[in-house]
């Protein structure tokens, strides 16, 4: 928007046509945009911006030059995606523009509103009833961390398995937030960016927790640091007394090798809790590592499932982690009448 608000047409009378001038001098074709732009007539436009906004009510950015990036990028989508990806797509092109004149509509008030909109509300850590499996898990994460004799894996480390609902995170976030409490440093590890920003929002904010991806977290970003002989863990490691690892099925073979050698290798011997249905999201490559791992180590199965109560709901996705449906199957559980989808 505002390279576009920055446009302006230049005369060429030897010419007899107008072109337009960038901001820094630079002048372009008029057939050189996406759209074409319409040529003015008079001769006193040279200087004048191509998308004027004198006769709108705010002057933060033109209206013109929001439509005309609208039809632009409108015109590139319209092969590739559905109309109602496309209608998604302009309604936030108009959701980013309120929110830019929001914030630009008064210089007095522009720090406080952008500091406002950077300021994220975090959701408050709430107490909850714990099924007898959760507090299993909790309770055995708080004597892993809190341990005797920190060579035995046995109480160094802890596999949370269960379906999807039962509250594998949920356990994870609240056994970081007690451990940082009570002065222990927590690091929650996770395969994807999304995974991150997702446990970001639902924990609060405290300098012990930390929250990235594998990768991030175990500084391997390029092929060569997947070799062992070459791979060194971040020194930062050294400080953390617990790792949560979450969607561990996620994980891929060469990932899993040198996670378990940094971890194994740790002097403080922290405590290591890994989560992962291995019925969902298996990796790209092959995630056998990652599974034995898992199946080694202490294991608690969360039975209870707090997603949801409808039965019939839960039998199906009981049903489809195991085998593929029939076809039939699909059929009759998304034809259920319609009041059964209400919340």
């Amino acid at each position: 928007m505002t390279y576009l608000d920055s446009l302006t047409w230049f005369g060429e009378p030897s010419k007899g046509r107008y072109s337009v001038q960038g901001r820094k001098g630079k002048h372009y074709g008029v057939s050189a945009f996406p759209l074409l732009l319409p040529e003015p007539a008079a001769e006193i436009a040279h200087g004048k911006a191509v998308f004027p906004k004198e006769k709108q009510r705010h002057k933060i950015y033109s209206f013109e030059a929001f439509d005309y990036l609208c039809r632009c990028t409108g015109a590139e989508l319209h092969n590739r995606v559905s109309p109602n990806r496309r209608l998604t797509h302009a309604q936030r092109l108009h959701a980013l523009a309120a929110l830019y004149r929001y914030v630009e509509e008064d210089p007095v008030l522009r720090a406080a509103r952008v500091a406002e909109w950077n300021t994220m509300e975090k959701s408050e850590l709430r107490e909850r009833t714990w099924s007898p499996e959760q507090q299993e898990a909790l309770d055995t994460i708080r004597r892993g961390i809190e341990k005797v004799d920190a060579n035995d894996e046995q109480q160094n480390r802890l596999f949370l398995k269960g379906e999807p609902g039962c509250g594998k995170s949920e356990v994870i976030i609240h056994a970081a937030v007690r451990a940082a409490l009570d002065g222990y440093r927590v690091l929650i590890l996770v395969p994807t960016g999304t995974l991150v920003h997702s446990y970001r929002d639902r924990l609060p904010t405290h300098e012990f927790i930390t929250v990235e991806t594998i990768h991030s977290g175990m500084q391997i970003h390029r092929e060569t640091d997947r070799e062992k002989v070459q791979y060194a863990p971040p020194g930062r490691l050294r400080r953390i007394d617990l790792f949560c690892l979450d969607e561990a099925s996620q994980v891929e073979d060469d990932i899993a090798t040198l996670l378990f050698m940094a971890v194994q290798e740790l002097p403080q011997k922290p405590m290591f809790v890994a989560a992962a249905d291995y019925q969902q999201l298996s990796p790209i490559k092959s995630g056998h590592k990652m599974s034995g791992w898992c199946q080694r180590m202490p294991t608690i199965e969360l039975k209870t499932i707090f997603r949801t109560s409808d039965p019939e709901l839960l039998t199906f996705l009981r049903s489809v982690r195991s085998a593929q449906p029939a076809k039939s199957t699909l059929v009759d559980f998304f034809q259920r009448p319609a009041s059964m989808w209400q919340p």
